[in-house]
C-alpha cells in the first residue's frame, strides 16, 4: 500500500484487516506533495504483481471485503 499522508486511524485500520485475514501488507509512506498530487488518491493499495486493486482517500466501506477481492478469497 502507498500511503501519501493518510489519516493515521485509515492506516491502522488497513494493518488490522490484513493482519485478521493473514494478508501480507507492506506500507510505502511518502507526502502527498509535488507531482504525487496527479493520483488524486492518498492511499493507493497495490497487489504484488503491480496491478493497482484500490484508491481512495479513506476507509473502505467493508475492509474485509475489500482484502476479500483482492485476495480472490
Amino acid at each position: 500500500m502507498i500511503d501519501l499522508d493518510a489519516d493515521k486511524t485509515t492506516i491502522e485500520s488497513f494493518r488490522k484487516a490484513s493482519k485478521s485475514m493473514d494478508v501480507p501488507l507492506k506500507i510505502i509512506k511518502d507526502t502527498f506533495e509535488g507531482e504525487r498530487e496527479a493520483y488524486e488518491s492518498r492511499l493507493i493499495l497495490v497487489r504484488p504483481d503491480q496491478y493497482v486493486a484500490w484508491a481512495g482517500n479513506g476507509q473502505p466501506d467493508d475492509m474485509t471485503a475489500l482484502f476479500r477481492k483482492v485476495t480472490g478469497s
